[in-house]
């Protein structure tokens, strides 16, 4: 039945045996109340119902050990436990979705939903204001960074040694940089849009939530003959991914237990786990990746860009952002260059 098969999920005895749904069918025979409880679950997928039981977990043993009860909810319970989830760095999100689970399972018992209720509410609204306050500084990764990863990667062997993930992270941090290309554009970038040339790679985006209409969406890799020339590094990127039959740019890895190996998947890799390979490449090659993100790239081929004297209308084009003026918000000079640039104002 849906209360024992949720007692089983979160390992708590819920006591859903005095419940209002439960109560109400104590003149049903058992057969008659299993076809019920049939029809609740299977209205929705069994995975669904357990990742919400799994949500409710840490609330449950919370609410146990502080009463013997754990329906109906407790709001001073409930409250109490939300901030103590939020100050220890939950999302707000993730504490959201947390009382959309609850809220189910008191619906589907009988009980009130406590969504709705002020103080849990309030509590939330308290929740999301200290977390305004708390502003992550995200430095741009300039091409010091980026050569500085290079010069790593060849103390260690060279990228001939790097693993299928870390050179497709490599590649996202270079195609980004140079071509100021967000995450969000870079991930739905078939084998099919980009156009190759002697000197350059052009990569046409199909959508974009900067893109400036009528002015077209492309991006550019072109080959600046230095030591690291990232034309040559997308070349060879993408002759290799040909060979393992990708349709996608950065494609995503899954794990076959024919070969116990990853493969190639269909599908493009997703932000979290760009994201966390990013961290784990700069840390393996002795970089810090604290305040990088993905976004840096972008922020930081900008950067340099301006302090390059780069025609504006060039800036403009590579980032394609609706607003133009957009573009000065990425430009973020460290404090050495914003000294230097003072000190030559002094000479004149």
């Amino acid at each position: 039945m849906l209360h024992t098969f949720l007692e089983q999920a979160v390992g708590v005895d819920l006591d859903l045996k005095n419940s209002p749904l439960l109560r109400d069918m104590r003149y049903l025979t058992d057969s008659e109340k299993r076809e019920l409880f049939k029809a609740q679950i299977m209205s929705f997928s069994v995975n669904t119902v357990k990742n919400y039981a799994l949500r409710c977990k840490v609330f449950f043993n919370f609410s146990k050990q502080k009463s013997d009860k754990v329906f109906p909810v407790r709001l001073s319970l409930l409250n109490l436990f939300l901030l103590k989830e939020g100050n220890s760095g939950k999302s707000i999100g993730s504490l959201k979705y947390f009382i959309a689970s609850l809220d189910f399972f008191c619906k589907i018992f009988g009980y009130g939903t406590v969504g709705a209720e002020k103080t849990v509410k309030n509590t939330l609204k308290f929740l999301e204001k200290m977390c305004k306050k708390v502003t992550r500084y995200r430095r741009p990764f300039t091409l010091n960074i980026l050569e500085k990863l290079f010069e790593n990667i060849d103390k260690h062997g060279g990228i001939e040694k790097l693993n299928f993930i870390q050179l497709r992270t490599l590649i996202m941090i270079t195609v980004c940089y140079y071509s100021l290309m967000r995450f969000d554009d870079i991930k739905k970038i078939e084998l099919s849009n980009i156009i190759r040339e002697p000197e350059f790679f052009k990569f046409n985006i199909i959508y974009s939530k900067t893109d400036q209409p009528g002015h077209g969406q492309s991006a550019y890799v072109v080959s600046t003959d230095a030591k690291y020339d990232p034309y040559i590094l997308v070349k060879d990127y993408l002759k290799k991914l040909e060979s393992l039959g990708s349709n996608f740019l950065l494609p995503s890895m899954k794990y076959c237990k024919k070969n116990r190996n990853y493969v190639i998947d269909k599908k493009p890799v997703t932000y979290s786990t760009s994201y966390n390979c990013f961290k784990k490449l700069l840390l393996s090659y002795e970089i810090d990746p604290k305040h990088l993100s993905l976004h840096s790239c972008r922020s930081g081929g900008t950067t340099d860009d301006f302090k390059n004297k780069l025609d504006h209308r060039i800036i403009d084009k590579k980032g394609r952002w609706k607003n133009k003026n957009t573009k000065f918000l990425y430009c973020k000079e460290s404090d050495e260059d914003i000294v230097k640039m003072i000190k030559k104002s002094y000479k004149k």
